[in-house]
């Protein structure tokens, strides 16, 4: 039977792991935190007092409505017809500064304040349809010259149907 020498280099192993970890910390590398929502205010020589931080975000969102359709061509008992009538778009750009503050060790309030930059959301008829075949005009749900929230009063032109106010 012959004899086999271990794989493992144990004292190869260690010497490189050690000098890996003092050259990483010797050349000043930080250590890296994984989740920054770890990193919390403290009290004492450990920890800063308070943090401040401002978040930024913008949604657009972008939605189809349908309706179903009733009355005349319509099979009373097959599936429900469903068709896409207006088009949703909305914007909306939000700043939001927040402050966290330590009353013990691990122990901290947090506040923040939303603060809605600007906001504005429109429908338009969807492809193919027009304020005569879409079911939102002709079942009276909005008016025939669509509504404008920023200028009331004001028939809105081509395919726009309804217009919010801009949130400023």
């Amino acid at each position: 039977m012959l004899g086999s020498a271990p794989v493992l280099r144990t004292i190869t192993v260690a010497l490189g792991l050690g000098l890996a970890s003092t050259t990483m910390v010797g050349v000043g590398v930080p250590i890296a935190s994984a989740n920054p929502a770890g990193v919390v205010p403290g009290t004492g020589d450990d920890g800063e007092a308070v943090h401040v931080a401002v978040d930024y975000a913008f949604a657009l969102d972008d939605a189809q409505v349908q309706r179903e359709q009733v009355g005349a061509g319509v099979d009373p008992t097959g599936a429900q017809a469903l068709r896409t009538d207006l088009a949703f778009r909305q914007v909306r750009q939000l700043v939001t500064p927040r402050a966290e503050l330590a009353i013990y060790r691990n122990v901290w309030l947090s506040f923040a304040a939303p603060i809605v930059i600007a906001q504005s959301s429109e429908l338009r008829l969807a492809g193919g349809v027009d304020r005569g075949t879409s079911s939102t005009f002709t079942d009276g749900l909005l008016p025939a010259g669509g509504f404008d929230a920023q200028n009331p009063g004001t028939a809105l032109g081509g395919d726009l149907a309804f217009r919010s106010i801009v949130r400023r």
